[in-house]
């Protein structure tokens, strides 16, 4: 679907008569056009209030040149003075310089709004989203074992579970991050861990609905001294 352009929108949040037929009905039928007109009519409402409140110094006309060059207005020629009718007295004149200062920062104050905003969603867009977290318990004779097992998704889409974890001291030095199921589907072996943390990719296709539980296991280095792989603390995703 076609949105609304973000310029007709912050023109008609001033008040301005440039929505066509197809805007408006546009606008009743499209709830995110629909919202973002009722908050620049709410910014909108905030300026003017601004505006009322603090004396206006009007620019050089070369400021205004450059504005609107910066802005990509188009260029209005100024129309030959032609003398006809009575005089007007110079006061009723005084506001309406006031009425286009007003009108022009607006808009341009609302362009730099809707540029702000895309670039914050941009940059929140490329922030890793955690979606899952899972806090780790000993499981049966693993007493002072604990950790914490949470998922992000990446900008590039990738799911990553970032392990923190602390360990009892006569454990190994080798333990080993699984993703395993309540199902009798075989457990997923994701990697080991750099010391008592670590980061692993969670392969395409895994449904964390089903592999919800997140362990980590001891791997003694030397099985023939009696030692085996055992899980030492589990958690759920949720």
């Amino acid at each position: 679907m076609n949105h609304s352009d973000p310029e007709t929108l912050a023109l008609t949040a001033l008040g301005e008569g440039v929505a066509t037929d197809a805007d408006l009905t546009h606008l009743l039928g499209c709830a995110e056009c629909a919202k973002q007109l009722r908050e620049l009519r709410l910014t909108a409402a905030f300026a003017k209030r601004a505006m009322n409140e603090v004396a206006l110094l009007l620019p050089d006309e070369r400021v205004w040149q450059s504005i609107s060059n910066q802005l990509g207005f188009a260029a209005v020629p100024t129309p030959p003075l032609v003398a006809s009718g009575p005089p007007v007295r110079l006061e009723s004149r005084r506001h309406r310089p006031r009425a286009r200062v007003i009108r022009f920062f607006l808009v341009a104050a609302l362009v730099v709004f809707f540029g702000v905003i895309g670039s914050i969603a941009a940059v929140t867009s490329q922030s890793p989203r955690t979606i899952a977290i899972a806090r780790l318990q000993p499981l049966p004779a693993w007493e002072g074992a604990s950790g914490t097992a949470t998922v992000q998704i990446l900008a590039s889409g990738d799911r990553v579970v970032h392990i923190t974890s602390v360990m009892p001291s006569h454990l190994s030095d080798v333990h080993e991050v699984w993703l395993t199921s309540s199902e009798s589907s075989a457990p997923l072996s994701l990697g080991t861990l750099d010391g008592l943390t670590g980061s692993f990719k969670i392969p395409v296709g895994v449904d964390l609905g089903t592999y919800r539980y997140v362990s980590v296991s001891d791997q003694p280095t030397d099985p023939g001294a009696g030692q085996k792989p055992a899980s030492v603390m589990q958690g759920i995703l949720s």
